[in-house]
């Protein structure tokens, strides 16, 4: 399966509903649904830039923004052991 349909089965899973396709780079595939964009991490090959312990420090610094007028609402979960960011 391809990254890009990996990461809409996973979506769908989290909520099912339709999501448009935006693109998708080295860590990951980007959709959006409207209202909100979905980054799913799914690296196209491990690295050695320690990507999960970067998600793992912005998941720390989440409530920083939190409530902020001027940063849009920042999320980030996991679905089947992939992180998604949403914002």
């Amino acid at each position: 399966m391809d990254r890009r349909m990996e990461a809409l089965k996973i979506l769908k899973k989290y909520r099912n509903q339709d999501y448009y396709y935006l693109g998708e780079g080295f860590s990951g595939v980007v959709f959006h649904d409207n209202r909100s964009v979905y980054k799913v991490h799914i690296p196209l090959a491990n690295n050695s830039y320690g990507e999960s312990d970067g998600l793992l420090y912005l998941r720390e610094k989440l409530d920083v923004f939190k409530n902020s007028k001027y940063f849009y609402e920042v999320d980030l979960f996991k679905i089947d052991d992939i992180y998604i960011l949403r914002y």
